[in-house]
């Protein structure tokens, strides 16, 4: 297999018994060989088996642009969509041919075997879920609403920002009180990020606590659509969200989390400051 946490969701969901004490995975081939490398298996294969390995993933796309269809609506009878999973067998078959015996001749071959199993125990947790406190839910996405709301009553009311979310009325409101900005974002606009609101707190101790308001509705506003909001989306039936969580998401070897990023949850402390 090619990412076998992602196929054997579906194999033993579909009550498909995999011997999983068989299982080879080219990913962590790939990962552990090209670690700075795209991973997915048609840059792989184009870069070890063939150059028109996306040959497959092409036609398909064109004609799922055709008739306006998406992964969940394809019909299953198309014979395109028929020729893309047979040509993404061939090609994992022949990029393992390629690259394991490459791997075997290298010192982190030793981690290989980990990297198939830790696949495995990850596809179990993410199977199982966590569960959610749906009250508890509930009540935190009242009360960031309500702080979220009498931020905004200040600002309208005593500053006169309509929208303390929108960087180019703040901004506005803190040149006129005299500051001056310096940093800008990539795409060279003034910077207003959690730095440089900081930074007016150092510096202008009188208007230190509208740049600690901004960092506050921001706050308020991303904890509740970003984390609360966004379990309630996507918990079922059963309130249990079932997190994604890719084992080789970065260089560094750190598995990284989706749909949601379980990892970027803030702490208890922030989320009530």
């Amino acid at each position: 297999m090619h990412n076998s946490k992602f196929d054997l969701h579906f194999l033993e969901h579909s009550g498909v018994k995999v011997p999983r004490h068989l299982l080879h995975d080219t990913m962590p081939m790939v990962g552990l060989l090209e670690p700075s490398l795209p991973k997915g298996l048609k840059p792989a294969s184009t870069r070890h088996v063939a150059q028109g390995s996306r040959s497959g993933d092409r036609l398909l796309q064109s004609v799922m642009d055709k008739f306006n269809w998406s992964w969940a609506t394809i019909p299953v009878d198309v014979t395109e969509y028929w020729s893309y999973a047979a040509l993404d067998v061939v090609m994992t078959a022949r990029l393992a041919r390629k690259i394991y015996p490459s791997l075997q001749k290298q010192p982190m071959f030793q981690a290989y075997p980990y990297e198939v199993a830790v696949a495995q125990v990850l596809c179990d947790m993410e199977t199982r879920g966590l569960t959610v406190d749906e009250e508890h839910v509930y009540r935190k996405i009242d009360d960031l609403t309500m702080e979220e709301e009498n931020l905004r009553k200040f600002f309208k009311e005593d500053l006169d920002i309509t929208n303390p979310l929108s960087d180019r009325q703040v901004l506005a409101w803190f040149e006129k009180m005299g500051y001056q900005f310096t940093k800008l974002t990539a795409k060279g606009n003034l910077s207003l990020d959690k730095e440089v609101l900081e930074e007016i707190m150092d510096r202008r101790p009188e208007l230190a606590e509208i740049a600690k308001s901004v960092l506050k509705v921001r706050n308020y506003h991303k904890i509740r659509g970003t984390y609360f909001e966004a379990f309630l989306e996507l918990m079922d039936d059963q309130d249990r969200i079932h997190t994604s969580i890719n084992p080789m998401g970065a260089i560094t070897g750190r598995m990284s989390s989706e749909n949601p990023n379980l990892q970027n949850v803030p702490s208890r402390a922030l989320v009530s400051n």
